[in-house]
C-alpha cells in the first residue's frame, strides 16, 4: 500500500484512543462497529484512488470522509448501523448507501463531473 494510505489508516487507528467528550462538547468515544466499517471504506477509497481531501471523528460517532475536486464536494458518514452518501455542488443530494454502493456512487460522481470541467 501507499505511504498517503499507512499514513491515513494510522490516522484512522488513532481515532481509537479518544475517550469521553474527546471534541470538549459530550462526545462519546466511537463505536467499534464504527471504526470497523471505516477501515473497510478508507481500503476501497484509496483502491478507488477517490479525491479523498480529509476524515475525521464527529460528535455524533460518526466518520466523516471529505472528498473534493476542483468545486466539486461530496462526503461519505460512516456510522456503526448505516453509511450516507452526500454528493452535489455543495451536498445536492444525500441519502442511505451500502458501501459498495457507496464508493461505486463516489467513483461515477467524481469521473461524470470531472469531464465536464
Amino acid at each position: 500500500m501507499s505511504p498517503c494510505y499507512q499514513e491515513d489508516l494510522k490516522r484512522l487507528e488513532s481515532f481509537r484512543e479518544l475517550k469521553d467528550n474527546w471534541d470538549s462538547y459530550g462526545a462519546k468515544p466511537l463505536d467499534a462497529a464504527t471504526l470497523t466499517w471505516a477501515k473497510s471504506a478508507l481500503d476501497r477509497i484509496h483502491k478507488a484512488e477517490l479525491p479523498l481531501k480529509h476524515f475525521c471523528p464527529c460528535c455524533t460517532g460518526a466518520i466523516e470522509f471529505e472528498f473534493g475536486l476542483v468545486n466539486l464536494w461530496a462526503a461519505l458518514l460512516v456510522m456503526a448501523d448505516r453509511l450516507e452518501v452526500v454528493t452535489g455542488y455543495y451536498g445536492d443530494e444525500t441519502h442511505e448507501a451500502t458501501l459498495d454502493e457507496s464508493i461505486g456512487e463516489l467513483v461515477a460522481f467524481f469521473k461524470q463531473e470531472a469531464k465536464k470541467l
